[in-house]
């Protein structure tokens, strides 16, 4: 299940949403860097990252990720 998060209220919490193709689920981490970027990985899956300046932005982006 997917759960937005709001930018004020963001505090680091591992988000977890099930892949559309394969229907596995991952934790996946999201940080936000000091630049005000949020940063997406996927500990299970290698070299799975990204990051945008919205969360709404960021989910997209890793969905997209993960889905490669």
């Amino acid at each position: 299940m997917l759960r937005l998060l709001s930018d004020e209220n963001f505090n680091g919490d591992i988000v977890r949403f099930r892949g559309i193709i394969t229907m596995k689920e991952f934790s996946v981490i999201i940080e936000k860097d000091e630049d005000g970027f949020f940063v997406a990985s996927v500990p299970a899956l290698c070299d799975c990252h990204t990051q945008a300046k919205s969360l709404d932005t960021l989910m997209k982006r890793i969905k997209e990720a993960i889905e490669l």
